[in-house]
């Protein structure tokens, strides 16, 4: 079926379907205001579209503005990538470590891309080189989607759905965080782009693209290979070929260079950390019920649980009601949720300690799948059907208005005493502005070969000049086997502290920490007896003191730099 098909066409298996699930007729599927009106109307819609481009330019310009207030701001695992970023570029090998082998990010594709641009910014302007590349990877969403939209409903709809989009979720916050999510987000786009005009071969080389992103894209892929069997059956082999080819060869390299295609950091991040059972789970439709919040639609205060799944329930049927309204115009495109239900599937199974990046692998699509939910829904209700288009959008801002207003306000720069700790880009990333101090602080007093003990690896890591000692184990597998850490060692199990044992074993010429990572290290008569104090600042080292900086972060009030007593103090 070509995706330009008539909208008016019916399709009775569809039809009935949906009609039998949400008792409508099928007015779900047509309705009036489809296609632009004729005649002097058309300056209503000429109209609709200036207005719609004029908020979609200063959407963009005010993340612009953000990407570049916050260019040093980074969530922390993003330093990581940089690392090898840097080390990479400067022609020492895929390494975190000098001559370490050791996939501490499972990134490839990613880890080749900044390394690129590292190479051209030098290492001191790598963290706002990403931060413009991100900030141009969401200009691309944009332009796709819009293109993508089109297909779909008329210009100014289109426009107006990807500014919503674009606007909330973690997409923006991941893109800001400098993380590689953006330019994932750009290949699930494409893809669903690809798969709207039929082009399979470009969609399976944009999803075999993203597997080397994030694992959890395998579903897409699927998704891809699906669609061209089912509506391209002479074109499924070269698809699936074409499709698998970029992540075989990132997975074949990955195991000759590092000795196994995964990641050392996924392994790691499996053992010590003790996750609760479906915390993952959990986790995910927190992230979704962030961005709309249905839970809050029926007010029952004395039963919260009830009202959250309430709140799940009117997700799930929304996206349901997308993938119908998207299978009647494009069927392969509407494949797409399997990418949504196979990384909710995946992270049910896996149940890792899900960070807030990992929900860009189904959020952004399931978001999609959503509006569209809606854009059915409005079509079936008298008096919005006759308008659906203008219906949607005052839904969007509607339910829209308090996400909006908690990602972007205040909106100041960081440096300003107006900003605001909950900021979704501050909250506990706020804590690498310390980390990029005590390592420029430390380069001071140490020698280039000293070796640091640290369980975040991230800020501190990319500044501090010597060799890491992680006490995760991302970086340093010889660590993995310490973990877990015994209940009584640490605040919970998804807090990654550093055993008391790897310090006495390898002997780190350094320790640093957050408190509560290291507790029960500072802690240990033994460490006291061989470890001196030499530094110790609050959690919070910002531009300037914001107005509500909390006294703690993730439990830890402070920040703590030990050193080996029979190491030489290298004087400033």
């Amino acid at each position: 079926m070509s995706p330009t098909a008539d909208r008016h066409s019916r399709d009775p298996v569809a039809t009935s379907t949906v009609s039998r699930m949400i008792g409508v007729v099928d007015a779900i599927v047509s309705a009036r205001g489809d296609k632009p009106p004729p005649g002097s109307r058309r300056a209503l819609y000429d109209a609709r579209f200036a207005a719609a481009a004029v908020g979609m330019a200063l959407l963009l310009i005010a993340i612009g503005v953000e990407h570049y207030w916050l260019r040093d701001l980074k969530f922390d695992d993003a330093w990581i990538h940089f690392r090898y970023a840097r080390n990479l570029a400067q022609g020492k090998g895929f390494v975190y470590n000098d001559g370490e082998r050791v996939l501490g990010s499972g990134g490839i594709a990613w880890n080749l891309i900044l390394a690129l641009l590292a190479r051209a910014t030098g290492p001191d302007a790598l963290s706002g080189g990403v931060s413009l590349m991100n900030f141009a990877a969401l200009v691309g969403c944009a332009a796709i989607l819009y293109r993508a939209l089109r297909v779909l409903v008329p210009p100014w709809v289109s426009l107006t759905i990807t500014g919503f989009l674009l606007a909330q979720g973690p997409l923006p916050i991941c893109s800001i965080g400098g993380m590689e999510t953006t330019l994932l987000c750009l290949l699930y786009f494409a893809t669903f782009f690809a798969l709207l005009r039929e082009r399979y071969v470009l969609a399976a080389l944009a999803a075999g693209a993203a597997v080397c992103f994030r694992v959890e894209s395998i579903a897409l892929l699927g998704a891809t290979a699906l669609a061209a069997f089912l509506y391209r059956r002479r074109r499924f082999v070269l698809v699936l070929a074409i499709g698998s080819t970029l992540p075989a060869l990132a997975s074949l390299w990955a195991w000759v260079y590092f000795g196994s295609p995964i990641a050392n950091s996924t392994i790691a991040k499996k053992v010590a950390y003790v996750v609760p059972p479906f915390a993952a789970v959990e986790v995910c439709f927190n992230a979704l019920l962030a961005l709309f919040r249905f839970d809050q639609l029926v007010p029952l205060p004395q039963h919260p649980g009830l009202t959250r799944w309430l709140g799940i329930v009117m997700w799930m049927v929304l996206i349901e009601l997308g993938y119908f309204f998207l299978k009647k115009r494009s069927p392969p495109a509407s494949l797409i949720v399997l990418q949504v239900l196979g990384a909710l599937a995946f992270y049910t199974v896996t149940n890792p300690h899900l960070f807030v990046w990992y929900t860009c692998t189904f959020v952004p699509l399931a978001t999609l799948l959503a509006v569209l939910g809606m854009l059915a829904i409005v079509r079936t209700v008298p008096g919005l059907r006759t308008r659906p288009y203008g219906s949607l959008v005052v839904l969007l801002a509607a339910i829209s208005f308090l996400p909006l207003r908690a990602t972007w306000w205040p909106f100041v720069p960081p440096d300003d005493a107006r900003f605001s700790i909950w900021v979704p880009n501050a909250r506990e990333h706020a804590r690498t502005y310390q980390y990029v101090r005590i390592a420029r602080w430390l380069n001071e007093r140490s020698k280039p070969t000293d070796r640091v003990c640290i369980s975040e690896i991230g800020a501190f890591g990319y500044h501090y000049r010597g060799p890491i000692l992680d006490g995760l184990g991302l970086i340093s597998p010889e660590v993995v086997p310490y973990h877990p850490v015994p209940d009584a060692l640490r605040p919970n199990g998804l807090k990654g502290v550093i055993p008391p044992q790897v310090v006495r074993d390898f002997l780190p010429e350094f320790v640093v920490s957050l408190d509560v990572f290291a507790g029960a290290v500072f802690a240990d008569p033994w460490f006291n007896e061989h470890y001196r104090l030499i530094g110790r600042w609050p959690w919070f080292g910002g531009p300037v003191s914001w107005r509500d900086v909390p006294p703690s972060v993730l439990d830890g009030r402070e920040m703590r730099a030990y050193r080996r007593l029979d190491v030489p103090w290298v004087p400033r």
